[in-house]
């Protein structure tokens, strides 16, 4: 039990770094002008679809 804790934590913590990572480049390539509105909304709309996905694994 203790170590699926562990896990469970692990992964969430990669997630939240992954996504802090992405959102990051997302926000300097929109302040570029190279991401539009549309492009930003799909690509968290699949980080999210990942995310959710991934995570059914430990419920």
């Amino acid at each position: 039990m203790e170590g699926d804790v562990a896990q469970l934590l692990d992964f969430n913590k990669g997630v939240s770094l992954a996504v802090a990572n992405l959102w990051m480049v997302f926000k300097h390539k929109v302040r570029a002008g190279q991401i539009n509105n549309v492009q930003l909304l799909g690509c968290l709309d699949y980080v999210l679809w990942q995310t959710s996905k991934d995570g059914q694994r430990f419920s």
